[in-house]
């Protein structure tokens, strides 16, 4: 690992987490504030819903406190609406519930909350949750800071080797020859490579690729990229083929559920531009 990366783990590492207290009862967002404040915690507070979501934008906390029982916006509202933009290692999130039927819990959990918390509020527990949690997103922070890094990298020496190459095609004397053996690099390197229209339709894919989908290539040229992801995947692998239209400079990455000819599933990360 390079002194660079290091440098800034250690530096992400070493800054205070920061949590974002949701409650309409200025007494409880009181007194957990005191309590994290002491345990060496940045901490920001919000009243509602709605408040607790415009600043998440603006202050990135590490892990929010989340009431279920709100006016307005209510903690389940908030959540749901949180979990379209973030998922729980992004940003867990811990509701806090006066309820603790089986019934409750298992609702929040589905709806993605990281845990859940009963009132009135144990700070032992509280503080060894949020500490395991914190864990867990700090290590995810690193592994996914190490991954941009790599992918910034390799993003640098395709770009030094797309040079060479251009320099070598000009010592080439037959473009046939180049072409040959650009096609057999395409579809026999073991990674899995397509071309989308900016309409997301697989303009070509690779032979190793399509034969570890269990197709032909053929198959699948023209037809919707979304045709060769689980169906619950559509909405992020839009917004994945309209961030690469819409942003040619940046390499994006994200991690989808493909589907095989046979129906056998299989998670990938893409990385495009």
């Amino acid at each position: 690992m390079s002194s660079g990366i290091v440098q800034n783990l250690k530096t992400a590492s070493q800054a205070k987490p920061v949590v974002l207290i949701v409650d309409d009862r200025p007494t409880t967002r009181s007194l957990v504030r005191s309590v994290l404040e002491g345990a060496d915690y940045r901490v920001f507070e919000a009243a509602d819903g709605q408040t607790a979501l415009d600043m998440i934008e603006t202050h990135h906390p590490d892990m929010v406190l989340l009431d279920i029982i709100m006016p307005g916006m209510d903690g389940l509202e908030t959540l749901r609406r949180l979990r379209q933009r973030w998922d729980e290692i992004e940003l867990p999130v811990i509701m806090l519930t006066v309820k603790d039927t089986l019934s409750d819990i298992v609702t929040t959990l589905e709806m993605g909350a990281t845990d859940f918390l009963s009132k009135p509020i144990n700070f032992p527990i509280l503080m060894a949750r949020l500490n395991r949690h914190l864990h867990r997103k700090r290590l995810a922070d690193q592994l996914q800071q190490m991954r941009d890094t790599l992918e910034q990298k390799v993003d640098f020496r395709t770009r030094q080797l797309a040079e060479q190459g251009r320099e070598l095609e000009k010592s080439l004397d037959e473009l046939s020859h180049s072409e040959e053996r650009y096609s057999s690099f395409y579809d026999d390197t073991p990674a899995l490579f397509m071309t989308l229209d900016v309409h997301g339709t697989i303009v070509s894919i690779n032979r190793y690729g399509a034969q570890c989908l269990g197709f032909d290539g053929e198959d699948l040229t023209g037809i919707a990229v979304t045709d060769i992801f689980h169906p619950n995947q559509s909405s992020p692998l839009r917004i994945f083929v309209t961030e690469l239209a819409t942003s040619e400079s940046s390499i994006h990455g994200r991690e989808l559920l493909m589907s095989r000819k046979d129906g056998e599933r299989v998670w990938v990360r893409l990385s495009g531009r």
